[in-house]
C-alpha cells in the first residue's frame, strides 16, 4: 500500500492535467464578490480563519478528542459556536473565512446545521463573512452546489459560486482598500473539491486547471487594472497542495505543529506553480488537517494551516493540543504604500485561555537586523535584542518583536534567547546559504515530519 502523503503525483497526465487554455486577454474581469475597505478604527482588515467545524446536530452530537477533565463537563457542537462567538469578542475580525468541512456527514439536515453554526455570526451585526466548501459538506442532505446556494444567502455571507463555467463552486475573489479606496491586496478562494473523480487516482481532489487559469487569468487582470502593479494577495482552499508535503520533507523551518501527514490533493494542477508565475500570492491558508498549524515558507510563498476549530464528533483532534483559529491581518506600509500581512492563532478557551501563539509578519519581508555595538548595554546588565535594535531588561514584555533564536517568542521576554553577550551566538543573526536572512529562519527546525494520519471514523476521514 502507498503511504498518506505519497500518492502519485499527476503532473502531465493528458486529459486530466492538460493546460486549460487561458481565457482570452481581453476578457472581461470577474467583479470581486467584495471590496472590503480597511477598519477605520485601526487601519488595517482583521480576518478570522475557521477551519474544520465539522458542525452536525448542535446539542445532540457529543465531542472528540477530549481529556478526562474536558470529558467531565457537557460538550457538543455547541462548544464549536461558543469558540466562535468568543473569538469574535476578543479579536473583533472585520471578515471571518470559513475554510471548508463546515457542515460534516452526520448533520440530519445540511440547511439547518449551517442556520445554526451561522446564527453566532448574527450577534455581530455587520460582521462579513465568506466560505469556501471542504471535502465532508456534501456528505449529508445537499448536493456541493446547493450547500454553497444556502452558504451564499445566509446573512452576511459575501460568499459567491464562481463562473458557472469552473469546476466545483466557490471560485472568487475579493478586494481590500485602504481608506481612500485604494486597492492594497486581494484574497483569492479556490473549491479542491473532495475525493478524486477518477477511479485510476486514489486520494483527495484538487484545484482544476480550469480553476487554475480563471486564477491566472484573473491575477494578470487585476494587475492590468491596479496600473501594472502586483498586489500582495492571501489564497484560501480547504486541501493542500502537494508543495505542503515537499516542504516538509525538505525540512524547512516552521513556525507551529506538524503532527499529521497531510491529505494533500493526489494529483498536482499547478495552482502552486501558477502562484509562484504570478508573484502576488505570498501566502496560503488551508484546513482539512485538523492537528496541523504551522507556516511553512516554500519558494517564497508561506504555505500554512489554519489549525482545527471543531469539537464535534467528525472534528477529530489531538487529545491535550488546544482547538485553534488563525488570524490574519492586513494593512499599508505608510511609507511604501505597499499591502502587509501578519498572523497568529489563538488557542481555545479551555486548554488554551484564549492565547495568542506564534505571531509573525508573512509580508514584506522583516529587514535584516542591523547589528550594532551592543557592549554598552551588555555593560548595564541588560538584554541587547538585534531584532529590536533596542535594549530591553530581562523579562521586559515591551519587546514584541520576534527573538532571532529559532523558536523563541521575544528576546527579552524570552530567558533562553536573552543576549547577555555581544558574542552570544544563539541570538546572532542567521543567513542562509545564499547570505540573506529571513524571518522564517527564526522558526524551528527541531522536528521530524509526521506520517500520522487519522484514523477512519464512520468509514470518514478528514
Amino acid at each position: 500500500m502507498t503511504k498518506p502523503g505519497h500518492l502519485l503525483l499527476l503532473l502531465c497526465a493528458a486529459a486530466l492535467c492538460a493546460a486549460a487554455p487561458l481565457p482570452p486577454a481581453d476578457a472581461p474581469l470577474d467583479d470581486p464578490a467584495a471590496v472590503l475597505q480597511f477598519n477605520k478604527a485601526t487601519g488595517k482588515l482583521k480576518i478570522l480563519q475557521f477551519a474544520d467545524m465539522h458542525f452536525e446536530n448542535g446539542a445532540a452530537t457529543a465531542c472528540n478528542s477530549l481529556t478526562p477533565a474536558q470529558a467531565a463537563w457537557p460538550c457538543t457542537d455547541l462548544n464549536t459556536t461558543d469558540f466562535l462567538r468568543r473569538l469574535i469578542e476578543v479579536e473583533q475580525p472585520d471578515l471571518v473565512l470559513f475554510t471548508g468541512d463546515n457542515i460534516d456527514g452526520g448533520a440530519s439536515n445540511a440547511t439547518q446545521a449551517m442556520d445554526m453554526w451561522s446564527a453566532v455570526l448574527a450577534h455581530f451585526p455587520g460582521l462579513q463573512w465568506a466560505a469556501v466548501e471542504g471535502n465532508h459538506d456534501a456528505q449529508s442532505t445537499l448536493s456541493r452546489q446547493d450547500v454553497f446556494k444556502v452558504l451564499s444567502s445566509l446573512p452576511g455571507s459575501i460568499s459567491q459560486p464562481g463562473p458557472s463555467t469552473l469546476h466545483g463552486f466557490g471560485n472568487y475573489y475579493i478586494a481590500v482598500a485602504n481608506a481612500t479606496g485604494a486597492r492594497v491586496l486581494n484574497l483569492f478562494l479556490l473549491d479542491t473539491g473532495a475525493d478524486s473523480e477518477f477511479p485510476a487516482i486514489s486520494g483527495y481532489d484538487w484545484a482544476w486547471p480550469d480553476q487554475v487559469s480563471w486564477y491566472l487569468h484573473t491575477s494578470q487582470a487585476l494587475y492590468a487594472l491596479q496600473g501594472n502593479r502586483t498586489l500582495p494577495s492571501v489564497a484560501f482552499y480547504h486541501i493542500c497542495t502537494p508543495e505542503y508535503w515537499e516542504a516538509l520533507d525538505a525540512h524547512v523551518p516552521l513556525s507551529g505543529d506538524n503532527f499529521e501527514r497531510g491529505g494533500c490533493s493526489a494529483a498536482n494542477s499547478g495552482l502552486f506553480t501558477a502562484f509562484l508565475e504570478q508573484g502576488d500570492v505570498k501566502m496560503t491558508n488551508v484546513g482539512h488537517d485538523h492537528v496541523n498549524d504551522y507556516c511553512a515558507n516554500w519558494k517564497g510563498i508561506d504555505l500554512c494551516y489554519g489549525g482545527g476549530c471543531g469539537f464535534g464528533h467528525g472534528a477529530y483532534g489531538k487529545t491535550g493540543w488546544a482547538r485553534r483559529a488563525r488570524v490574519i491581518e492586513l494593512g499599508q506600509d505608510a511609507a511604501t504604500g505597499e499591502g502587509t500581512i501578519e498572523t497568529w492563532k489563538r488557542l481555545d478557551y479551555y486548554l488554551g485561555n484564549l492565547a495568542i501563539i506564534d505571531r509573525e509578519q508573512i509580508w514584506p519581508e522583516p529587514p535584516a537586523p542591523v547589528i550594532k555595538s551592543c557592549s554598552a548595554c551588555v555593560a548595564q546588565k541588560r538584554v541587547w535584542c538585534y531584532n529590536d535594535n533596542t535594549c530591553f531588561a530581562h523579562g521586559d514584555h515591551n519587546d514584541t518583536k520576534p527573538g532571532t533564536c529559532p523558536g523563541s517568542t521575544n528576546c527579552a521576554s524570552d530567558s533562553g534567547c536573552d543576549c547577555t553577550s555581544c558574542d552570544d551566538a544563539k541570538c546572532q543573526p542567521k543567513k542562509d546559504a545564499r547570505g540573506h536572512w529571513h524571518s522564517w529562519q527564526q522558526r524551528r527546525t527541531d522536528y521530524v515530519p509526521s506520517e500520522w494520519r487519522p484514523a477512519h471514523h464512520d468509514g470518514e476521514d478528514d
